[in-house]
């Protein structure tokens, strides 16, 4: 900044800058001369006032320069104001102020990053597998499965005015239209000042069979039947993945990105995000055990459900990044089958023992009945054999009774 007294001499000359809340002096620099010194004035107007000592003779001009710290500066900021007094009789004083004009672009890197705080590896099929209808506290529907992302300003300076996080939920299973992960509360944000952000989902996705919340008695049951719409027939496909030891695991990925889940939206606001910040939302929801069982059982080595989140920095806050890849996230768990799964035998229904019992014994009846029918039950057994024996006899007694010389060799 450059000061100059045009006319005659002036005592005591000073000069005030007026800084935002957002701005604090950090002192001057390259200061040779001893006659200036600056310091932060009164701290409610946030002023910073310098003294050029004494006397300011006429012609004479003092130059200075100093540093104001902008780590939590905001986009909106645009100016500065600067006045300069002097205890002598000042007859031109419209130019004693000045506006400094300052563009500010944020340069800062949002990251978001996703994790499975809990569930990030289920077990289905095991228990007792009941259907909606059936289902009274939501811990029946399945193991508990809660997605975490964080949102991550790593910029050293600048805050972000408004940061939006889109989360899209698979909900259901594309193909047969069934439940997959079943929200049991409101997002939580966590980490996050009062006031500072919401979320927005429907309300019919929060808990919409009403059942009981084990940690929350406030709600109250309502088993009421769940009417499906028609669901995308979008199957998905089984696919294999190698592991550490090199065996293979036949899969299915649910998500969204696919269409092998239906999904809705999540959306997450943050207002005033300043570098180092790091917000948290997390949802907790239940995997549909009847669901995964129905549809997958023991077919496949385990089930991929996949969520995944994006996010948006809104255009009026003049926030630049110099890299966007890390503005994109998802959350995996794995479902396994249980062991019990594996190795129970499929189950045969009663009426199908009872069918195929009848069946065997109308077949045997058809064939008693054909046997009768061709006489096999009322064979006569021929006589030859005993009538030829009988003669046989007759005939050596007539040989017996011929004396032995008279006897002749039977041929």
């Amino acid at each position: 900044m450059k000061v100059d007294s045009e006319q005659d001499r002036a005592y005591e000359p000073h000069v005030y800058i007026e800084l935002e809340n957002d701005l604090t002096y950090d002192g001057m620099v390259n200061n040779k001369d001893s006659a200036i010194s600056c310091s932060a004035g009164q701290i409610v107007t946030n002023t910073v006032v310098c003294s050029f000592g004494r006397t300011l003779s006429k012609g004479e001009n003092r130059t200075f320069i100093i540093t104001l710290d902008y780590k939590n500066l905001g986009p909106s900021f645009s100016s500065i104001n600067v006045t300069a007094n002097t205890t002598s009789r000042d007859t031109t004083t419209n130019n004693n102020h000045a506006t400094l004009k300052i563009k500010v672009n944020v340069v800062t890197d949002l990251e978001l990053l996703g994790s499975a705080t809990k569930g990030a590896q289920v077990m289905y099929g095991a228990g007792k597998i009941k259907g909606a209808s059936a289902i009274q506290f939501d811990n029946e529907i399945g193991d508990l499965v809660q997605h975490t992302y964080t949102v991550i300003n790593n910029g050293e300076h600048g805050t972000v005015s408004k940061v939006t996080v889109v989360i899209s939920w698979p909900y259901e299973i594309a193909a047969s239209g069934e439940y997959l992960l079943y929200i049991i509360g409101y997002p939580q944000r966590v980490g996050v000042p009062e006031g500072s952000s919401q979320c927005h989902i429907q309300d019919e996705n929060i808990n919409p069979l009403k059942y009981v919340i084990t940690d929350e008695e406030t709600i109250v049951a309502n088993n009421t039947q769940r009417y499906k719409r028609a669901a995308d027939k979008n199957t998905a496909a089984i696919k294999n993945s190698e592991t550490e030891d090199g065996t293979t695991k036949r899969f299915v990925s649910l998500n969204c990105k696919d269409g092998t889940a239906t999904c809705f939206n999540i959306t997450c606001e943050f207002l005033k995000v300043e570098p180092g910040a790091e917000f948290r939302i997390r949802i907790d929801s239940r995997v549909w055990n009847s669901s995964l069982t129905k549809d997958y059982g023991d077919t496949v080595d385990y089930v991929e459900i996949v969520s995944n989140g994006f996010l948006f920095i809104d255009p009026s806050a003049q926030v630049s990044q110099p890299t966007t890849d890390n503005d994109y996230a998802r959350v995996i768990t794995e479902a396994e089958p249980d062991i019990a799964l594996k190795k129970q035998p499929e189950k045969i229904a009663i009426w199908i023992i009872v069918v195929a019992a009848a069946g065997g014994l109308l077949v045997l009846i058809v064939i008693i009945l054909l046997f009768w029918k061709c006489g096999f039950f009322k064979r006569n057994r021929p006589m030859t054999y005993g009538v030829k024996v009988e003669k046989q006899n007759s005939k050596k007694q007539q040989y017996s009774s011929v004396p032995q010389s008279e006897q002749e060799p039977l041929t």
